[in-house]
């Protein structure tokens, strides 16, 4: 799996939470239990669906963590590819594991922020779950290109999807703010700057239909490529 010839985007979570081991037995319970239902506000029951409704025959799965979500999708959804996006090798391994035996799977190691190793117009579906909050830069702006390497990989018609965690716009429990300044000051999130509107017009600049709906502090959208 080729690594990027720029760089690896440096802000980003624990990367001992995203080792093979921790993605198997921590990432499921911390993650999408808690982090997600208590700290974010976000009911799991949402991302299920965004994923049942939206997954296309030639997929995209930037920052899969451990494939939780593909991996509860219909066992009779026909997936002619998945992609995997990731700069670590671990959720690409975990989630390679998890869907390998249904679909055939691509893992693709390199930065969101460069060229994506996917054919233009070629996806069906691009899915970026809680991979913007990670990305460097301040504001949504700041992180323009994995909206523009989304936008390129998608046949028109095909569906943006994903998710993130904001800190403006949006009203954060105090759990979730006591956990953001935390990841913030430790340099795993660089979201400090990322609001509601900023996102509302990256979508907008590059899809349409776009729907964003707000759950605590997460943001979770779709969108029509152009």
């Amino acid at each position: 799996m080729p690594e990027s010839p720029r760089r690896l985007f440096s802000a980003s979570p624990d990367p001992g939470l995203y080792r093979p081991f921790s993605l198997r037995w921590l990432y499921t319970p911390y993650v999408i239990g808690f982090s997600h239902r208590l700290a974010r506000g976000v009911p799991n029951t949402v991302p299920h669906i965004l994923h049942r409704e939206t997954v296309g025959p030639v997929h995209v799965e930037v920052g899969p963590g451990n494939g939780h979500f593909p991996a509860r999708l219909p066992h009779d959804r026909p997936i002619r590819a998945l992609h995997l996006l990731d700069h670590r090798s671990g959720p690409l391994q975990v989630c390679r594991r998890r869907s390998g035996d249904r679909w055939p799977v691509r893992a693709h190691r390199a930065d969101v922020l460069d060229a994506w190793p996917v054919p233009e117009s070629h996806a069906d579906s691009v899915t970026a779950s809680m991979v913007v909050r990670a990305l460097p830069g301040q504001g949504i702006g700041a992180k323009a290109a994995l909206f523009d390497q989304a936008a390129r990989a998608l046949r028109p018609g095909g569906l943006f999807t994903g998710a993130t965690i904001l800190t403006r716009g949006v009203a954060p429990n105090r759990l979730a703010r006591r956990l953001m300044s935390h990841y913030n000051t430790r340099g795993w999130f660089a979201h400090g700057g990322d609001s509601l509107a900023d996102l509302d017009l990256a979508l907008a600049e590059r899809s349409t239909g776009v729907r964003v709906d707000v759950h605590g502090c997460a943001a979770l959208w779709r969108g029509e490529a152009r």
